[in-house]
């Protein structure tokens, strides 16, 4: 096969210019254009399945892949897989079969693992008549690559967020929701998600643009509450939490800045706690929208916590302070 024979790139984050080949001087000038070009990576259609999984993995699983035309095998294999949500995790996939609105349309097992954690897999897809599959672990690893899936992956329809509309309810006094302005990383998402469920929210809101999604990352990071608490991606926060205002809520928003302890403020009403992005916080629309803003007093020279530990202390302080009601 020579280089001429190179299948239409593919748009990818860029590895090091030494990765390509100098172009040889009896390839096509629109080959040589391509190899030089710091835009596509050229991936040959005998190209390991493995391989191309393994440079596609962040894309894939952070929703960031564009699709090109490719005739390799590798490439239409994972065409099939966008229009599916994979999902991986004892913990994750016994709350899709449990508690989620859509069960799994298939689910793959570690031919290892016997013990009981995948006996109630088993039993909870029998109960469901989900289907279940037993791979090796070199085919498990490529139904999700880079996720750390415990031997057990599962096949969802993609599942849209819930409508904005199921926020509009009455705001009275036990209602609490948390706003995550911009987190990027799946992980924290997943994290904030997991602890949210723990202290009671109502919902999660998230902006549609500009914030991690719910991938397989965030729902294993989840631990099963992605399944079981609602997340409402929004076009615009600041309007959203403009409308929750004329409802009866209370915004609350955790900034460095703030002067109010977060032990000091009052949650014993209806509230929307916001949470700033990994680093940069609050957006100035938010910030400007909120009721108040408080701050979690450091001791250390430490100057802020990860997101979605700041998030676990907030919630908690408002769960303290409405069990002494």
């Amino acid at each position: 096969m020579t280089d001429a024979t190179l299948p239409a790139a593919v748009p990818l984050r860029l590895p090091p210019r030494s990765a390509y080949a100098t172009p040889s001087s009896k390839s096509s000038k629109s080959t040589q254009r391509l190899k030089s070009s710091l835009t596509y990576y050229p991936i040959r259609p005998f190209t390991p399945l493995h391989v191309c999984m393994k440079d596609l993995t962040a894309d894939i699983f952070h929703g960031r892949s564009q699709w090109g035309r490719c005739g390799c095998k590798a490439f239409r294999t994972l065409r099939a897989m966008s229009d599916a949500l994979l999902i991986g995790g004892f913990h994750a996939v016994q709350a899709a079969l449990d508690d989620g609105a859509e069960k799994p349309r298939q689910i793959w097992l570690l031919d290892s693992r016997q013990d009981e954690r995948a006996r109630r897999i088993l039993a909870a897809a029998q109960t469901h008549q989900v289907p279940v599959a037993r791979l090796g672990r070199g085919e498990l690893d490529l139904k999700c690559p880079g996720l750390r899936h415990q031997g057990v992956v599962a096949e969802l329809a993609p599942q849209p967020f819930v409508g904005e509309d199921a926020l509009y309810r009455p705001a009275t006094p036990e209602r609490l929701l948390l706003a995550l302005d911009g987190v990027q990383d799946p992980h924290n998402l997943g994290a904030c998600l997991r602890t949210a469920e723990a202290a009671g929210v109502d919902a999660v809101i998230i902006p549609r643009d500009r914030s991690a999604s719910l991938t397989a990352v965030a729902r294993k990071s989840a631990a099963g509450s992605a399944e079981r608490l609602p997340v409402i991606a929004v076009t615009n926060l600041s309007r959203t939490l403009e409308r929750l205002q004329t409802l009866g809520y209370w915004i609350t928003g955790l900034a460095g800045e703030a002067t109010v302890s977060v032990f000091d403020a009052d949650f014993r009403g209806p509230t929307v706690l916001v949470m700033g992005a990994e680093g940069e916080g609050m957006r100035r629309l938010t910030r400007e929208h909120c009721d108040h803003l408080v701050k979690i007093p450091m001791v250390g020279k430490v100057e802020s916590l990860n997101v979605s530990v700041a998030t676990a202390v907030c919630l908690f302080e408002v769960v303290r302070q409405r069990s002494r009601r």
